[in-house]
């Protein structure tokens, strides 16, 4: 990542909660250790950044920049030299960390009553874009949301498609997402994600 690109990402507009930067210091620490997690501290001060507020267990439910969470993305995919598979695993992993999000399956069941949720779901997480769903079928064994109003790098996306995946694993083990349609790859000005069971 350059310094003009974490500018970029800093000057987006919108909020985060902390329990995002929570996933993030779980997945270092549960792949690299304490070791790892070093490691991390010393690329942000690489790049001038202090994530000690967003890392701090007390900061789950506090707001932060947006721009920060891509960031925090970023420097980890740098700092451990991560593919695309790996940044998928880790959005995939993240739901597994927070005993809110299990909760909130469980209670949600089924399929139609949950997908009700969905959209309160992301903005209790991000001030930035929306999420709709588009398609709801126990019988097809289909979901399709769109999130809207959101442009930031296609690594933010694949995260997601990782991240859905391992939310809707709650519900149906043998789930698969697939983001079929993104700004970054098409004409389009949303991004598509198709979950299959």
């Amino acid at each position: 990542m350059t310094k003009k690109q974490l500018d970029e990402f800093l000057k987006i507009k919108g909020e985060a909660r902390g329990v995002v930067f929570q996933t993030d210091k779980q997945y270092v620490l549960s792949n690299w250790g304490q070791a790892g997690l070093e490691k991390l501290e010393e690329k942000f001060k690489e790049y001038s950044l202090d994530f000690s507020q967003e890392y701090d267990k007390k900061s789950t439910m506090k707001w932060y920049p947006f721009g920060k969470r891509i960031a925090s993305l970023f420097l980890i995919k740098e700092t451990f030299s991560l593919k695309e598979p790996e940044i998928r695993e880790m959005g995939k992993k993240a739901p597994k960390v927070s005993q809110i999000v299990s909760l909130l399956f469980k209670l949600f069941t089924p399929l139609k009553k949950f997908s009700k949720e969905i959209p309160r779901y992301w903005q209790e997480h991000y001030t930035v874009g929306f999420l709709e769903v588009k398609e709801v079928s126990e019988e097809k064994k289909r979901l399709v949301l769109e999130l809207k109003d959101i442009k930031v790098d296609p690594l933010f996306c694949l995260y997601l498609e990782g991240y859905f995946e391992g939310a809707f694993s709650f519900l149906y083990p043998n789930v698969v997402c697939r983001e079929e349609k993104c700004p970054f790859k098409g004409k389009e000005n949303f991004h598509q994600y198709i979950f299959k069971w």
